[in-house]
């Protein structure tokens, strides 16, 4: 339903009230007035991501800081320790954090006085 009030020309007031029906929905299976099976509550995870997260662009900023701030002492601690793993010239190590990396979306750069990283 969602999807076909946003491809009826961009009709966010419709839309947004099946995301409240969706809620509504959501909060009677957590008082346990309504049931749901794994399908169901990855459907509406992906509702939630899809249409409130990306299309709506409606995000917990605290959430996405604090996501930023955990991926950020992540990769710099990766990135230390791949310096160490460069500087013992165990470039297996090395080519391997910067691989694991980027298939986790972040770009690692070599340069001159070390390297930078930003997220793809």
């Amino acid at each position: 339903k969602c999807y076909e009030a946003m491809n009826d020309d961009l009709n966010t007031p419709v839309a947004i009230a099946h995301l409240f029906e969706a809620v509504k929905y959501i909060n009677a299976v957590n008082d346990g007035n309504e049931k749901t099976d794994t399908k169901g509550v990855e459907v509406l995870q992906w509702l939630r991501d899809v249409f409130i997260g990306e299309i709506l662009g409606l995000k917990d900023e605290k959430q996405t800081a604090g996501s930023f701030h955990t991926i950020a002492l992540l990769a710099d601690l990766l990135l230390e320790l791949r310096q160490k793993a460069r500087e013992k010239k165990d470039f297996a190590t090395s080519d391997r954090i910067r691989d694991v990396m980027n298939e986790a979306g972040i770009e690692v750069k070599d340069k001159k006085d070390g390297f930078e990283w930003r997220l793809k």
